[in-house]
């Protein structure tokens, strides 16, 4: 009785609040600290991932001699979250798309996905190997694209050119879907 009699002076006591009130504050200051982390550690892992994986998604390797010269070309550039060219491979849910330039891109269509053709929606069985699409999205952390659209385009083979300017412009180059007459 005497240890709680002790305890009950110091709980009711003017020392014990500020003491509590500190000890509080350093509690949700470490949590505060901790979640920083943990979210920090997570943004940095999907940096690292993503760095790891860049070409892969993207194409284009930095030691290209073109890039080892110092030039730029606009195919170089990344094409944002999404996927333009023909089907290789179908596979529900994965759907395998190669560029104009080759490069392999790995797309995700789930139940959100939204499929066009035209202006109409369309099954995920409308998806067949050679056909053109459209697709936006955004990337996972392997590098796939997780579609939110995929827009099937009309037979593009007729309108495709490897250059990119029509003849006679400055840069001597035909665009991608300039069409020869």
């Amino acid at each position: 009785m005497h240890k709680f009699k002790h305890m009950k002076e110091f709980l009711s006591s003017k020392k014990y609040t500020p003491f509590i009130k500190i000890l509080g504050l350093l509690l949700a200051v470490l949590v505060i600290f901790w979640a920083g982390m943990i979210v920090g550690y997570h943004k940095a892992q999907f940096s690292a991932h993503m760095g790891d994986r860049y070409y892969n998604a993207f194409g284009k390797h930095p030691h290209s001699p073109l890039n080892m010269m110092g030039g730029v070309d606009a195919d170089d550039l990344v094409s944002g979250h999404g996927a333009v060219g023909k089907i290789i491979s179908v596979n529900l849910p994965n759907v395998i798309v190669s560029d104009n330039n080759g490069v392999e891109k790995n797309v995700i269509i789930d139940n959100e996905t939204s499929l066009k053709s035209g202006r109409e929606s369309v099954a995920s069985t409308s998806l067949t190997v050679n056909k053109f699409i459209v697709v936006i999205g955004a990337p996972d952390e392997t590098g796939r694209i997780t579609a939110k659209l995929v827009r099937i385009m009309p037979d593009m083979q007729p309108y495709m050119s490897t250059s990119t300017f029509p003849e006679g412009h400055a840069s001597g180059a035909q665009p991608i879907m300039y069409r020869k007459p």
